[in-house]
């Protein structure tokens, strides 16, 4: 059974949702628009399954649904730099450059007053 639903059109939230849920053994990480269809779906009296892109998951067998995580929708995450992938050969250049950094900065930070650590 092939379940089609409008979610309607709303204003796009901030943040981007991470959803859980258990399905016997199996846990499926959903989106909160997919979320939103789950619920449209069980509001509605609807029963069977419900088919998302990369698989599918049945209403009456869900045993516990909960929201795990909310991210910011502009968020970097690591390994990026603006939000684009870093390069293997532009991670090394970076890593030189904070190196030459640093080598810079030991060398002009003198210690003025040495303290004696001799007993």
């Amino acid at each position: 059974m092939l379940n089609k639903i409008d979610i309607g059109g709303s204003t796009p939230p901030t943040l981007n949702e991470v959803w859980v849920v258990i399905v016997g053994k199996q846990r499926f990480e959903l989106s909160g628009e997919q979320v939103a269809i789950l619920k449209k779906a069980d509001t509605a009296g609807q029963r069977g399954i419900i088919w998302f892109d990369k698989f599918a998951i049945n209403l009456f067998n869900i045993e516990c649904l909960y929201l795990d995580r909310k991210i910011p929708r502009n968020a970097i995450s690591a390994g990026t730099m603006q939000g684009n992938p870093i390069s293997d050969e532009q991670r090394e250049k970076n890593r030189k450059k904070i190196s030459e950094i640093k080598d810079k900065l030991k060398g002009s930070l003198s210690v003025k007053n040495k303290p004696n650590l001799t007993p």
